[in-house]
Order: C-alpha cells, then structure tokens, then sequence
C-alpha cells in the first residue's frame, strides 16, 4: 500500500497520495495548487492518479483539483454538503472510492466548514488511521 503525506508548511495545509502498488493505481487527496509534486511522486511509484479527494472546499489557498481534471482528466469528488460550483462527483456519506484495493470511505463529519469530512482508508490486510486536511480526522474503517 502507497501512503505519501505533502506538507505546505507555509499554509500548514496537507494533501496524501494513497494507492495500490500492484495495480498501479492511486488517489489524491486535497491537492494544493502546485500539481507537480503529486505528478512527479506518482510516477516515481509506478502508479496513476485515478481520483481526487476533496475533504473540504479550501479557503485557506488554492486546491489543485481544477488543474489535474482540466489538464490531466482526472475525477474530482467532493461531498455535496459543500455545495460546489465547479464540477465533481458528489461523494455521500458511507460511499467508498477504490485505487486497487485501498478503499477509501467517506464520513461526513461536519466541522469549521459545513464541507468538511473524514476519510477512513483499509487495503486488504490492514487499517489504519490517518489524518486528513486541516479541518478533518479519519479512522480506519
């Protein structure tokens, strides 16, 4: 299983590559606006960005998730209690995204934001837990 964190220690924000080595496939998870990190990290592990995550609509800086739909056609899914205008997959409370087989399980846990949600991930042989955004926390699931 691919875990990797990317801290901005500048807007103290974070964003997390999660993925499955062995199908070579991965989403990303509240991408500042500097995509090249995630592209380059991707494929020095072998995998493709299939989805991105947003946890929140980010007022804090600019998210990435434009950048990676428009110039790479990467699915954007966000949960609709964010009520965004750009275009994005609604992503409800208990549905999941796969990359292989990390799963990744939205909980709507409503915090600063009225968007702000939590994100329990499980591959095949292990939970965790793990943090995501700045305004959520996730379990595992």
């Amino acid at each position: 299983m691919l875990f990797g964190q990317f801290v901005d220690g500048d807007l103290g924000c974070a964003s997390y590559l999660l993925g499955d080595e062995e199908t070579g496939e991965a989403v990303l998870v509240d991408p500042a606006y500097a995509i090249e990190q995630y592209l380059e990290a991707a494929e020095r592990e072998g995998v493709r960005i299939v989805r991105v995550l947003e946890t929140h609509t980010h007022a804090d800086h600019v998210s990435g998730h434009g950048r990676l739909a428009l110039e790479h056609g990467i699915p954007v899914s966000l949960h609709p209690a964010a009520d965004a205008v750009f275009e994005h997959d609604p992503l409800e409370d208990g549905e999941e995204i796969a990359a292989g087989s990390v799963r990744v399980r939205c909980l709507h846990t409503p915090t600063r934001c009225s968007s702000g949600r939590s994100r329990g991930r499980t591959s095949r042989s292990r939970r965790a837990r793990v943090p995501r955004g700045s305004s959520t926390r996730s379990t595992g699931s």
